[in-house]
């Protein structure tokens, strides 16, 4: 058996996750919302329009943005990567944005939800740069 620490730091999440956490702060249906749809088109699947709305999702600008897509992304990628355990990914998630616990109980759920899709997005990216070493 393998055990996993889900103590790692992932660099800058907790940054940047800051406008998640003072949007969650007041209005935390809203902050799960953003949530949702991010998730849905970003870590799920990706729609080219996502990087020119941020606006729309409460970010003041592109930068900050992206900065908070790629922390998901890779809270995402190591939850599936550690193969953690749905309490494991809340604690994770926790412990990394210091997000309120609705906020990382709705994550983890979408995790959770979508492991297997998420799981195989993972392997194809991986492949994807072993194929781009040779």
């Amino acid at each position: 058996m393998n055990v996993k620490s889900p103590g790692c730091c992932i660099s800058g999440t907790f940054y940047a996750f800051a406008p998640l956490r003072a949007m969650g702060a007041v209005d935390s249906t809203r902050a799960c919302e953003v949530i949702e749809q991010v998730f849905s088109r970003t870590i799920l699947r990706y729609h080219p329009s996502i990087l020119e709305d941020y606006k729309q999702y409460g970010f003041d600008n592109r930068k900050i943005f992206v900065d908070f897509l790629n922390a998901q992304d890779g809270l995402c990628s190591y939850a599936v990567d550690k193969n953690l355990h749905c309490d494991a990914i809340e604690e994770f998630v926790f412990m990394q944005t210091r997000l309120s616990r609705e906020l990382c109980k709705k994550m983890t759920d979408m995790i959770d939800k979508n492991f297997n899709e998420l799981r195989m997005n993972y392997i194809i990216e991986k492949l994807n740069l072993l194929k781009d070493k040779f």
